[in-house]
């Protein structure tokens, strides 16, 4: 699915009752620019736009996803235990890209959901090519330390590959 409605631009003031919550549970951790807009404007064109006949507008499309995320919390399962089907119950599909070692790394966890925006499912295919290998790394944030630098521990997760 993408862009299912070219004449559906995303417009960021129809964020600004839920602007908060948008910042600090869906922001842009791509770098070197975290521009979380530029993220939320993808998502409703190429998502977003396909799900009009079940969202009245784009701020319900987005409390919707953020209501899905307080059902999972990826990124402390990852931290945790890095085993997110068995955390969850649902198979997510996960890309990866590959950094200048040429590890591979989490990039994106895809869940399904039902045709109401509400529940997860099992995803019946994967629209996400395998862009990872059988072992990827996920890097926490980086954490300051007292001498400025930045320390930036390696999680090793085994995909089903």
């Amino acid at each position: 699915m993408q862009n299912c409605d070219p004449n559906s631009n995303f417009n960021p003031q129809e964020l600004k009752p839920i602007l908060g919550e948008m910042q600090r549970n869906w922001p842009s951790y791509s770098c070197p620019s975290s521009n979380s807009e530029s993220l939320w404007a993808y998502q409703w064109e190429k998502y977003g736009t396909c799900s009009l006949s079940v969202f009245n507008d784009q701020r319900e499309y987005f409390e919707a996803g953020l209501n899905l995320k307080s059902k999972v919390n990826v990124l402390q399962i990852l931290e945790e235990a890095g085993a997110i089907e068995m955390a969850t119950g649902y198979t997510p599909a996960v890309s990866c890209s590959t950094d200048k070692e040429g590890y591979s790394q989490l990039k994106e966890v895809f869940f399904c959901v039902d045709a109401s925006g509400s529940n997860f499912i099992q995803c019946p295919f994967f629209a996400v090519p395998a862009t990872c290998s059988e072992i990827i790394s996920f890097n926490p944030f980086a954490e300051a330390t007292d001498e400025g630098s930045t320390s930036v521990p390696k999680l090793l997760l085994k995909t089903s590959k």
